[in-house]
């Protein structure tokens, strides 16, 4: 089950979950802008939009690519991509939902999130403040209530927010070169993508441990 608030996104996907294949065409710098200006939602738009939009954002930049052979193949390639997802999102198991992650609950399921990265992407200052991602990591506190079952995974920069009760633990690293507006005067900066499994901490267990930890001491000065 895919979720999204975005609608731009998961009209993408309801689409895609229909058997429909994205079209390419020529995107002039007039196309471009008449896209841009439009307030309209479709699934073409947004093939557009976030495939030939600067840094992968929603028709980012003032212009798309420049160079026509270029950007045609680009799109082409994107397309060819989708063909071959096809089958995964036409599966009657796919569903596609437009909705916040703090409306969804589960139980049984492996949750995958990735949230904005609130000290380290600069879009986070407008979407995304301390507030909301509080509240997400309350409803990651009720996902993973012992009798829920379920196993979540967050992507994350290496400045994860702490979470009492919680313990965050990074299972996947990789260091890339910053791309986008971020990156200011071409620095080679380096970010850090991460995965991490996020449990809650048994205070039991703890507990026991320590017990045993002072009997054990207690044994040897005797």
């Amino acid at each position: 089950m895919f979720s999204d608030v975005n609608q731009k996104i998961t009209v993408l996907l309801k689409k895609l979950n229909q058997g429909w294949i994205p079209k390419v065409e020529d995107i002039t710098q007039e196309k471009w802008e008449r896209y841009k200006k439009s307030k309209s939602i479709s699934a073409q738009k947004s093939f557009v939009g976030y495939t030939l939009g600067f840094g992968g954002q929603y028709f980012g930049g003032a212009s798309p690519i420049k160079d026509r052979a270029y950007r045609l193949n680009y799109l082409t390639n994107k397309r060819k991509y989708l063909k071959t997802l096809k089958p995964h999102f036409t599966s009657s198991k796919f569903s596609i939902k437009h909705k916040s992650a703090l409306d969804l609950d589960f139980k049984n399921t492996l949750i995958y999130c990735d949230p904005p990265y609130v000290k380290t992407a600069w879009r986070a200052k407008t979407k995304w403040n301390k507030k909301n991602e509080e509240a997400f990591w309350d409803k990651i506190v009720q996902w993973l209530e012992p009798s829920k079952n379920n196993i979540v995974i967050i992507s994350n920069s290496e400045r994860t927010m702490k979470k009492k009760g919680l313990r965050i633990k990074a299972i996947f690293k990789k260091k890339h070169k910053s791309q986008g507006s971020w990156n200011r005067f071409g620095e080679d900066k380096l970010r850090s993508e991460m995965l991490f499994l996020v449990t809650r901490t048994n205070t039991k267990q703890k507990t026991k441990k320590r017990k045993t930890s002072r009997k054990n001491r207690t044994k040897k000065k005797n």
